[in-house]
């Protein structure tokens, strides 16, 4: 590739480099809101490629057309907690982006080798996901990573040891970096079980509803939340339900669906003011409104029990009830 082959592909990256980022970061938000609303447990990184990575690839591969037979311009990284959430993960990407090709590492390596793990898509934007953002994203390719978390850790390790060599490194070294990969395969096959041992175990009533709220939580907002101070509060709230225990999940549901427009407008009312309340981004808010509404003098009686009463009347003041607490 001549000097001016390069410079002309530098100066094409750059000026194209802004919209890739902003590709990665609409992928990321678009597969994030999925996956919470989902519960599944992962974390996310989005990033448009370096130039000088971008180049040095271009020299590296002696590509005809680097600029279209690059694909990891954008890229999105999704490491799952759960080696059994993979398969959901691979779903809803399939659902929200036309996939253009799939590339399984561990597949690619069969049955009597060691390498690395990991799955890698080639995507674009369907053409309704294209016309509901300001900038068109039509025809550029977004490469996204699936990883668990050990094959993640593997994944890093070894792109430092063996990628980043300034010097050939011994196969014999090479190899017991390689034999690492069975403990990754390992210590995910273990996770994995013990998740279906503890969720067999873990039928508490607070637990249940709490995975429920999860799912009508990230329909609003992708914040994060304390866990167990859901399992605390709800503790408590659950304790309204007595008559209606077999009920609750109904209650709950049509609660939110009838006020999803309100609920919607409260989250963004504040989504840059949530220590307003510390309860406001959490699950359990749901049913500490839908209270307020239907039993708010009972909700105050169990409520001071445990909690302090300015919390509640916060929350009351935030949606608005007219009913006095005093």
């Amino acid at each position: 590739m001549s000097v001016a082959n390069v410079d002309s592909l530098r100066q094409r990256y750059e000026s194209e480099r802004p919209t890739y980022e902003k590709l990665a970061d609409f992928v990321q938000k678009k597969l994030k809101q999925q996956l919470l609303q989902d519960s599944i447990s992962c974390m996310f990184e989005a990033r448009a490629k370096e130039v000088e990575s971008f180049l040095r690839k271009a020299l590296l591969k002696s590509y005809p057309s680097p600029f279209d037979q690059i694909k990891d311009k954008a890229g999105v990284r999704i490491i799952v907690t759960y080696p059994d959430d993979i398969d959901r993960v691979k779903e809803v990407i399939a659902q929200s982006f036309l996939v253009q090709h799939i590339e399984d590492k561990s597949i690619k390596l069969g049955n009597n080798q060691l390498g690395y793990l990991g799955i890698h898509y080639e995507v674009c934007l369907p053409k309704s996901l294209n016309e509901n953002v300001q900038e068109s994203f039509e025809g550029k390719v977004c490469e996204i990573q699936l990883h668990t978390r050990a094959q993640n850790l593997w994944a890093r390790i070894s792109h430092e040891l063996l990628y980043k060599s300034s010097h050939d490194i011994p196969v014999e070294i090479q190899r017991n970096i390689y034999r690492l990969l069975a403990l990754v395969e390992l210590f995910d096959r273990e996770i994995k079980d013990a998740r279906c041992a503890i969720q067999e175990e873990a039928n508490q009533p607070d637990v249940k509803m709490l995975e429920r709220l999860e799912k009508h939580f990230y329909s609003f907002t992708t914040a994060s939340f304390n866990r167990e101070l859901s399992l605390e509060v709800l503790e408590t709230l659950l304790l309204l339900f007595e008559n209606d225990g077999e009920k609750i999940d109904e209650i709950i549901d049509v609660f939110v669906e009838k006020n999803r427009e309100k609920l919607q407008e409260k989250f963004s009312n504040y989504c840059n003011d949530g220590h307003r309340n510390p309860l406001l981004f959490q699950p359990e808010v749901f049913v500490i409104f839908e209270r307020l509404e239907e039993d708010p003098f009972r909700l105050k009686e169990l409520w001071i029990e445990s909690f302090p009463l300015s919390v509640l009347e916060s929350l009351a003041n935030i949606w608005g009830t007219t009913v006095e607490l005093e």
